[in-house]
């Protein structure tokens, strides 16, 4: 009884805080975004994404640092307490949500291994300067996307070689090495997991980030901007495009309205206003690290004291 009472305020705990985490998000990222415009794309994409996966990152660490040891610490063995109804309700909806984030990860790891082995089964590997594998796919494929996570490969159809002049093929497969680069596809099986409905909002920023970044990270000139530009175009233009699926990155992957948003960015492109990326020295952020460190271990013992006296409701 007494593990069956840790595991059900440790979920609770869990719930809590991921819904909690979940609504200051919500509530917090329309306000900032408007100061975003002002950032590079790659780094919009970060903070999105962070923002994203903030409220699952927070109830991991705070369930498993504080609520699990302060439970093993200070409850006692010997008391047989019956769990209360909110107890129960709590633990419910956080395997709910556990539930349902694994079954929807392992279901589109399900559907992008089936149709990307439909579409790679008759390809033919072809010799580029792309640090991946580059496949010739035929039939009824993408015109282009970037596939897989542990083994990734860019797939190419045979409409996107007929349509695409070789700067503009180049160009769309420095999009895609891009994506390859970020590791967009396994941030994209993460999302999978964190299941908030209400955050999808958050995640259409983040698609549209992404696609954004890989753009600025293909082209380093006006030609090779116009050239991508190009290929955005004709391929979102083509009948021949196959509907994507979740855990690739197509080059034309996203609503129309931001595809045309990428072209008259590209179109629009100057070298001298390229965002320019800047990451912040060790230096400025290792003082404030060991800080914090240093706090929670003086005051560790205390917290865990605060933390079971605050679950103690849930057990009764």
């Amino acid at each position: 009884m007494f593990a069956v009472r840790g595991i059900a305020v440790s979920l609770s705990v869990f719930v809590i805080v991921y819904c909690a985490a979940s609504l200051v998000v919500l509530v917090t990222w329309r306000n900032v975004w408007s100061r975003w415009q002002r950032q590079s794309v790659h780094r919009r994409a970060d903070w999105l994404f962070f923002l994203r996966m903030l409220p699952l990152i927070s109830a991991v660490l705070i369930t498993a640092a504080f609520a699990v040891p302060s439970f093993l610490l200070f409850e006692p063995r010997s008391i047989e307490e019956p769990l209360g109804s909110v107890t129960v309700t709590l633990a419910f909806l956080a395997l709910t949500l556990v539930g349902f984030g694994v079954w929807k990860s392992l279901a589109a790891l399900h559907r992008s291994w089936q149709k990307i082995s439909e579409w790679t089964r008759a390809a033919e590997n072809l010799e580029t300067d792309a640090p991946v594998s580059v496949l010739r796919v035929s039939g009824a494929a993408v015109a282009m996307t970037a596939a897989g996570i542990v083994r990734p490969r860019i797939l190419l159809s045979d409409a996107a070689r007929t349509l695409l002049s070789p700067n503009e093929l180049r160009t769309a497969l420095n999009h895609e090495w891009a994506h390859v680069r970020r590791y967009d596809n396994f941030r994209k099986l993460l999302l999978q997991l964190a299941v908030f409905p209400p955050m999808s909002g958050l995640e259409a920023a983040w698609l549209e980030a992404i696609e954004m970044a890989a753009d600025d990270a293909a082209v380093s000139n006006t030609s090779e901007a116009l050239d991508l530009a190009s290929a955005l175009i004709k391929l979102s233009r083509s009948a021949q495009l196959a509907p994507p699926i979740e855990l690739t990155a197509a080059l034309v992957h996203s609503p129309a309205a931001v595809v045309d948003a990428r072209v008259k960015r590209l179109i629009a492109w100057q070298a001298a206003s390229r965002p320019k990326r800047h990451r912040p020295s060790i230096w400025c952020t290792l003082p404030a690290a060991l800080a914090t460190i240093a706090i929670f271990a003086f005051t560790y013992n205390e917290l865990l004291v605060r933390v079971h006296t605050a679950t103690e409701w849930l057990v009764r």
